[in-house]
């Protein structure tokens, strides 16, 4: 599993490719999983389909719709 962490200015959109590779010899069926507030990601395509040692990109891309505040304790 790979963490991303994408920023963007109000109103701006961020986007990065990343490379999917299937490493196993059956081929894999992959999904995307967005966690959190889903609204603010697009991703293309949503499901790859990865023949034994192929490589796919997924696109992935951020717009932030509010302003966040964070604090400290």
């Amino acid at each position: 599993m790979q963490v991303l962490t994408l920023k963007s200015s109000l109103g701006k959109i961020a986007s990065c490719t990343i490379p999917v590779k299937n490493a196993g010899n059956i081929t894999a069926k992959v999904k995307l999983k967005i966690e959190g507030d889903s609204k603010q990601f697009s991703v293309k395509p949503i499901q790859l389909h990865l023949k034994p040692n192929e490589v796919s990109r997924y696109k992935i891309w951020y717009k932030q719709h509010t302003y966040l505040n964070q604090t400290s304790l």
